[in-house]
């Protein structure tokens, strides 16, 4: 997995800025005060705005909205399974996260049951890298999963509080949630997604749109 492609690349979280035009519905949600746009796929690119890596079987593709309120692309994930694991795709983040509560997406099921993971990377040493083995995993970062059991079949709205996250890696990095970048931190580094099986083979296919960060009112 060539999840340290873009380590150091500070420069990178210039690169949301397209994406965080508001121009969805969940804008309109009185929940929310305010939402950043992650990605809304509108522009049928994954190498900018933000600039995604892909890794192992997961194909990704995009797919015309199926009506004008969805916008122009959706992004469409496919891929078969090997002992459960298909393949992900993620981007440099590298920015402060701590003033959203949750992560809302539109994901749209097959109706075959199929296993989305959320994976935040927040900073826990103080640099614009995420240091990882040769593995590919933390050696000095939190890690925060969230996993998405989609059973379901057509388009629904997601959203999962990051009080939802838990904890992937316990005793690397201070274990609290906190994406912020106060005191020489810098914030959220990663954002990764992973499709995977409930069972051991198989395929998996799921549509994805409108991913975004949200504050939430009143909270």
């Amino acid at each position: 997995m060539k999840t340290l492609i873009l380590a150091l690349m500070i420069g990178a979280a210039m690169l949301l800025s397209a994406a965080e035009q508001p121009s969805r519905s969940v804008i309109n949600n009185n929940k929310y005060d305010k939402v950043l746009f992650l990605d809304n796929f509108d522009d049928g690119e994954l190498n900018q705005a933000p600039e995604w890596w892909v890794f192992d079987a997961l194909k990704p593709s995009f797919v015309k909205a199926e009506t004008p309120a969805q916008g122009v692309y959706y992004l469409r994930l496919q891929g078969s399974a090997k002992n459960y694991y298909i393949g992900g795709m993620g981007f440099y983040f590298g920015r402060d996260a701590a003033q959203y509560d949750a992560v809302v997406l539109d994901v749209k099921g097959s109706g075959r049951p199929a296993i989305l993971r959320i994976q935040l990377f927040e900073d826990d040493h103080g640099g614009y890298t995420l240091e990882q083995d040769a593995n590919f995993q933390p050696t000095q970062d939190d890690q925060w999963e969230h996993e998405l059991l989609v059973d379901w079949e057509g388009w629904r709205t997601v959203e999962i509080p990051f009080s939802r996250f838990v904890l992937a890696n316990p005793g690397v990095g201070d274990g609290i949630w906190n994406p912020d970048t106060e005191n020489g931190y810098c914030g959220l580094l990663h954002f990764q997604l992973i499709l995977a099986l409930p069972k051991a083979e198989g395929s998996a296919d799921i549509g994805l749109n409108n991913l975004c960060f949200v504050r939430l009112k009143n909270k």
